[in-house]
């Protein structure tokens, strides 16, 4: 296993090498000259903004998994917000289809039950979990991971990143059944077709799978049936 700042240190090099290495002439051979540098720089709160993490637009915030009541999210997000500013509380949700009384509607659910992401570095969010255990609210609870405060993994956080897109909500999909496999037309799964795993007509809903720490999450998203032959 990774000690705590290997770990910090690793997800920074992950995500500065993919980025920079489709834009600059970065051989493998110089992977740990740019490692060095980058992890020299420190990025601290102090920057003049001209370090090659700013010149890339890299946000060095991570999420780290917060859990909470199911159905309180709203609530408990509000009330971290409001506990610790230096912690941006992301809360996110999906649109889904929903019968009642014989109609079909729309409502909105959290993304995932019991779970909110707080977005910040490492000194906050050891901070942030300081001021939970010591006030004892009762609002929720910072994950651990291998007994560490660990944030998700980069690729966890854009596929969430690309799910709820600006407004931080997963909007319908558009699906379509060829030869009994599940097409994505339009929608925020487009081109995520490897993580859908059933479509239910009647309910209108789509079922993937979202990893958060490893650990894989079966969530519905909302998903129309539209006409194979329309065109376009």
């Amino acid at each position: 296993m990774y000690t705590e700042d290997e770990w910090r240190d690793i997800n920074l090099y992950r995500k500065v090498c993919a980025k920079i290495t489709t834009r600059y002439d970065v051989t493998s051979d110089s992977n740990n000259t740019i490692f060095q540098v980058i992890i020299s720089i420190k990025h601290k709160k102090t920057c003049d903004r001209d370090c090659i993490l700013c010149k890339e637009g890299i946000n060095l915030d991570e999420w780290y998994v917060f859990r909470t009541i199911s159905g309180k999210e709203e609530t408990t997000s509000l009330i971290c917000k409001k506990m610790f500013s230096q912690c941006k509380i992301i809360n996110p949700k999906r649109k889904v289809y929903w019968r009642k009384s014989g109609n079909t509607i729309t409502t909105i659910r959290p993304l995932f039950e019991g779970y909110l992401f707080a977005a910040t570095d490492r000194k906050n969010i050891e901070e942030f979990d300081y001021l939970l255990r010591k006030h004892r609210m009762g609002i929720g609870w910072l994950v651990y991971s291998a007994g560490s405060l660990l944030p998700i993994f980069p690729e966890e956080k854009q596929l969430i990143q690309k799910l709820i897109g600006n407004e931080g909500i997963v909007e319908i999909s558009e699906v379509k059944k060829v030869q009994n496999q599940i097409q994505i037309v339009n929608g925020p799964l487009l081109g995520l077709e490897g993580i859908v795993t059933n479509y239910s007509r009647r309910n209108r809903r789509v079922t993937v799978e979202v990893p958060i720490l490893q650990e894989k999450k079966q969530i519905e998203l909302g998903g129309i049936l539209v006409n194979p032959n329309r065109p376009g």
